[in-house]
């Protein structure tokens, strides 16, 4: 006798995932736990409560945490997220952030509000536009 063997369903739709770094953890006393990334995901249509913590593992209980966007981008991010994640998140840590459909590193880091490419020129920059060294 043969076990039943079934597919697994095919993806209706697309879905893409996000890596972002920890770049603070703040918690004072009885208040909430902030946890501050290195990306601004207001424009990602990101599933929060899937979100997980990647690149090693932790058996601290999962308690809630407010994450935020911790750099200073060009764009002001405004997105506060509370999601559960493990008790002993620590700067340096990543979490992977589930995503429904597709994500563009536009969408991730915001594109500076700028007319020309150049902070103050080509001549001032030596012609490096301002938004190379973020790709680093």
């Amino acid at each position: 006798m043969m076990p039943e063997w079934r597919q697994a369903p095919a993806l209706a739709r697309d879905a893409a995932v996000v890596v972002v770094r920890i770049s603070a953890v703040l918690q004072y006393f009885d208040a909430e736990r902030v946890v501050l990334i290195d990306a601004c995901l207001d424009s990602v249509p990101a599933v929060w409560e899937e979100t997980r913590l990647i690149g090693r593992a932790s058996t601290a209980k999962a308690t809630t945490a407010v994450l935020l966007s911790g750099e200073s981008h060009e764009v002001p991010c405004t997105g506060r997220h509370v999601v559960p994640l493990p008790a002993d998140l620590r700067e340096g840590d990543r979490l992977v952030v589930p995503c429904a459909g597709m994500v563009t590193l536009r969408e991730v880091r915001p594109q500076p509000l700028r007319t020309s490419p150049f902070a103050d020129g080509p001549e001032a920059t030596g012609s490096e536009p301002v938004w190379l060294g973020s790709l680093a």
